[in-house]
């Protein structure tokens, strides 16, 4: 399949489509250097805080950091979410497994295979004027696959490139065309 993204494996049951999620590179190095940043004021702000503690120190000051150090820990945590998050797609005869791992979370939804319909690759991103697609180049690949499941639609793989993202919506295509076992 297109790209280092997708890893197809088969396995006794069906299909095992292994979906890699995460983040670009230019975003991975921002949030980085935005992480050491907030660490070095949050230093900085709590050796002047305890420095001060003698001389009645302000109360903005400690709200505000404690603020700060709460919205750094949180911000830490997403990165590290966003720097382990894969997809999984199991296929078996009857339906599509959906799986989402954060870190040390994960999420499923399961899909009958009669109910899904009108499958397709979510079409590329407007390009900004430089011909770019800005989403992309932050890491944030914003294509993948949807189908109509019932009255909804469901989004599958968002995290992909358009090539990516067709090569995936060709491969379940293949999988619904197939009879089942």
């Amino acid at each position: 399949m297109a790209g280092e993204r997708l890893r197809v494996g088969e396995t006794a049951d069906g299909l095992v489509i292994e979906i890699d999620a995460r983040p670009g590179l230019v975003f991975r190095l921002g949030a980085l250097a935005w992480l050491v940043a907030w660490a070095v004021v949050e230093w900085v702000l709590v050796q002047r805080y305890h420095l001060a503690r003698g001389a009645d120190p302000d109360p903005f000051v400690f709200v505000w950091l404690c603020f700060w150090s709460a919205g750094g820990v949180m911000s830490a945590l997403g990165l590290a979410a966003r720097l382990t998050r894969r997809e999984l797609l199991r296929l078996d005869d009857t339906h599509l497994h959906h799986y989402r791992h954060f870190g040390l979370f994960q999420r499923s939804s399961h899909f009958e295979r009669d109910r899904i319909a009108q499958l397709r690759a979510v079409p590329e991103p407007d390009l900004d004027p430089l011909g770019h697609d800005p989403a992309t180049f932050w890491g944030f690949a914003i294509c993948g696959v949807e189908f109509s499941y019932g009255a909804a639609t469901v989004r599958i793989a968002a995290r992909l490139d358009h090539a990516s993202s067709v090569a995936l919506a060709e491969r379940l295509s293949e999988w619904l065309a197939a009879p089942e076992r």
